[in-house]
């Protein structure tokens, strides 16, 4: 009996799921290239990633190297001198 209970609440919790993944594909918003603004390099390249995924080797200064990216993107938009964060030449953050 408790099994059984169980089993239900199993299935339903599956058929949840199944149901909210359906809703998503058909009605959900399609994410960007880099939807949680991550702090690592493998976020920086388009998906799937070109044969290069940059020209130049990134020069990484610290723990979190988008981090330093995006506010030297921000500095160049913004006209403002550099950080001092290496970004290769005419790289541009995706999605921003």
């Amino acid at each position: 009996m408790i099994s059984t209970v169980g089993a239900f609440i199993i299935a339903a919790g599956v058929l949840v799921t199944i149901v909210n993944v359906m809703r998503s594909l058909r009605h959900g918003a399609v994410a960007g290239p880099d939807p949680w603004k991550a702090n690592t390099l493998e976020w920086f390249t388009s998906s799937p990633p070109p044969v290069n995924n940059f020209d130049v080797v990134p020069l990484v200064r610290s723990a979190e190297p988008m981090k330093d990216i995006r506010r030297e993107v921000e500095r160049r938009s913004a006209g403002a001198p550099g950080s001092g964060a290496t970004v290769p030449a005419g790289a541009r953050q995706v999605g921003v």
